[in-house]
């Protein structure tokens, strides 16, 4: 069963990587990938040999294995070493009066207006919505029952060739399609997408960067 109810932004990840990464930056914590575990820190707190020293905008200053280092948001190395990347892909988003995060996507190329939602499981999208996008779900996809935050209902499970917000662009994801013209009333924009990016909660501000 496919849900649509709120799921941890926290859920574990498979993966390795030689170097703690900073996948995501939440006010007083931060979310780390290392060794295979993706692990939430508060300042001061240690787990898995990382303690989180400070963080000072989108640069957090850690301590892996007794050295302390400090890493920019989605950089895998030290920024003391003499490795460099060009600038990852972002896009700064503001809470409207509600504290919903909006912004203008793409689907295949057609424009669509998104809702920000981590706990949507996947992208969400209405019947209307997926036949003016050109997505022939009913033919495509596959049925699935789905729990929204009121009911359950059926919907149909396919695959996005390409979706663009801002200057983030992410092929081949998933979404379902919700069997009706009103919900949701909004696209939502959820973890199938963002799983893909780092993000970063400054005041009312949205940051979202394209990882490598």
């Amino acid at each position: 069963m496919w849900k649509l109810a709120w799921l941890s932004l926290f859920l574990p990840v498979l993966g390795w990587a030689s170097a703690p990464e900073v996948q995501a930056i939440l006010g007083s914590k931060v979310v780390i990938q290392y060794e295979g575990s993706r692990l939430t820190l508060g300042q001061g707190e240690q787990r898995n040999g990382v303690r989180l020293i400070s963080i000072n905008g989108e640069r957090v200053t850690l301590e892996v294995a007794g050295e302390q280092g400090d890493y920019l948001l989605g950089e895998r190395r030290s920024m003391s070493t003499r490795f460099s990347s060009p600038e990852p892909k972002a896009l700064r988003l503001y809470a409207d009066s509600l504290g919903m995060y909006r912004t203008k996507g793409s689907v295949n190329g057609i424009p669509i207006d998104f809702m920000v939602d981590t706990g949507a499981t996947t992208i969400a999208l209405n019947s209307r919505d997926a036949r003016r996008l050109g997505i022939d779900y009913r033919r495509l996809g596959t049925k699935v029952m789905l729990s929204t935050a009121s009911k359950r209902e059926w919907g149909y499970r396919v695959t996005l060739n390409k979706v663009q917000v801002g200057s983030i662009v992410v092929y081949n994801v998933m979404a379902v399609v919700l069997d009706n013209k009103r919900f949701p009333e909004k696209a939502l924009l959820g973890m199938s997408f963002l799983n893909s990016v780092d993000m970063s909660r400054t005041g009312n501000s949205l940051v979202l960067k394209k990882r490598w």
